[in-house]
Order: C-alpha cells, then sequence, then structure tokens
C-alpha cells in the first residue's frame, strides 16, 4: 500500500496468508465503498475483501484520520492489560473524544471521535 494503495481485487488475488489475524488498516476512508454504477446489495470496501480472505477481524476508518490518532489507536491496543474487545477499546476511545467534544463545544472534534469502525469476530480478545 506504500506505493499508492491497494483494491479490493488485488488483496482478493494476493497469496499473502491473513488467515485468523487482525488487519489494522490506518489509511485515511479505508472502510468507504468506492462509487458503483450497479446497484449492489453488499457492502464491498477494502475491510470486505480482507474479511473474505480470512481475517479474524478488520479496523477500517470511515474518513480522513487526523494526524496520530491511528498511533494513539494502536497504542491503546497494545497497552491494554485488561484484554479487553478490540470493538471496547474504540468505545472507549470514542467516549473520551465525546467527552472532549462536549468540554469544547466544537463540532470539528466530532469527526475525531467516530473515524474508526471494526468488522469480523466481536468475541475475540486479543
Amino acid at each position: 500500500m506504500a506505493e499508492g494503495g491497494v483494491t479490493f481485487r488485488e488483496i482478493l488475488k494476493s497469496k499473502v496468508s491473513i488467515y485468523n489475524s487482525i488487519v489494522v488498516l490506518g489509511a485515511c476512508d479505508t472502510d468507504l465503498v468506492p462509487p458503483i454504477t450497479t446497484a449492489l446489495d453488499e457492502h464491498l470496501s477494502l475491510n470486505t475483501a480482507f474479511l473474505i480472505k480470512g481475517a479474524r477481524e478488520v479496523i477500517g476508518t470511515l474518513w480522513k484520520v487526523r494526524a496520530g490518532e491511528m498511533e494513539n489507536f494502536i497504542l491503546n491496543l497494545n497497552n491494554s492489560s485488561k484484554k479487553l474487545k478490540i470493538a471496547t477499546i474504540i468505545q472507549i476511545l470514542q467516549k473520551k473524544g465525546a467527552n472532549i467534544w462536549r468540554q469544547k463545544k466544537n463540532p470539528k472534534i466530532l469527526y475525531d471521535i467516530m473515524c474508526f469502525k471494526t468488522v469480523g469476530s466481536v468475541s475475540y480478545t486479543h
């Protein structure tokens, strides 16, 4: 991905084994679905492609991530001594951000707190 990105199809064709792994997509907008010309009833984002390839869980972003937010998320994920579910860690970070938003009354902060989305196994703890 360092050379300009990867597509849904490239992930599916890849020979790399990611079975039972956790995939963290740290770039902006990684869980968005690209525009299509025909109607689909599926959510075909990069997250979906990694799940099809066998990933246990995929964490993506819904929009542009503020500098440092992905690093903060990964640090919280790695430092969680309580072995929390990844979705719980995301929820904790979002609640912290919501409290800051309530205190500062700045609508721009709202977009910083809801940018992460996890799909896949909800019962897994790391």
